[in-house]
């Protein structure tokens, strides 16, 4: 398992995994390339599976690793590991976290169009708020959302705008202070997402 050169470590390594849906990767890849350009680095993990049988599925995963492989030589790719087996999320998201020796670890879902300057907006929120441990990239529609109901945890960070304070993050895009995941002796076995969020907001993060 190939991991990338620590000699030049960027700002941020971004985790991207994928498995079996090319018309996603191929929207979300490019624009999560373009978030990162100059600011970190992304490491692509694909899910295989070799005990699959489904022809249709089979052929889904390989044209899902065909589009990977277009990007293989993109200057703002870390590494790519093929996994022979469909692993799913967290097996991937402990081999970035055991590796990554970045300030900050991410991770976005391949069916999530991060805006251009995600990864910027993440560091200027860090930057104002050292207390910041985990955040999530706001994923709801406006109906989605009571802001009355949610004062009590809305903070004001001065010029970088406002946080939601919770105890979890939504997973689907979110980047995370690799000095939380040291100092929690990174993720438990099997320990989900939100398991792991509530586990630093105990230490205060």
């Amino acid at each position: 398992m190939s991991v990338p050169d620590h000699q030049q470590v960027p700002r941020a390594d971004v985790l991207f995994v994928t498995h079996c849906r090319a018309a996603y990767t191929r929207k979300s890849l490019p624009g999560l390339l373009k978030a990162v350009e100059g600011h970190g680095r992304v490491w692509i993990w694909h899910n295989g599976d070799h005990k699959e049988t489904n022809p249709d599925k089979l052929q889904k995963m390989e044209e899902t690793w065909q589009v990977v492989q277009e990007y293989k030589d993109h200057p703002s790719i870390a590494c790519i590991h093929h996994s022979k087996k469909n692993v799913r999320l967290i097996p991937a998201m402990r081999w970035i976290y055991s590796k990554s020796q970045a300030e900050f670890i991410g991770k976005v879902d391949d069916d999530t169009i991060v805006p251009g300057d995600w990864l910027p907006r993440m560091f200027e929120v860090y930057d104002h708020c050292p207390e910041a441990g985990i955040l999530g990239a706001w994923a709801f529609m406006p109906e989605d959302f009571d802001e009355e109901l949610s004062f009590h945890k809305i903070e004001s960070i001065g010029s970088a705008g406002k946080l939601l304070r919770n105890n979890w993050t939504p997973g689907s895009a979110f980047v995370l202070r690799g000095k939380v995941i040291r100092e929690l002796g990174g993720p438990r076995w099997r320990e989900s997402h939100t398991a792991l969020c509530c586990r630093a907001a105990r230490r205060g993060w």
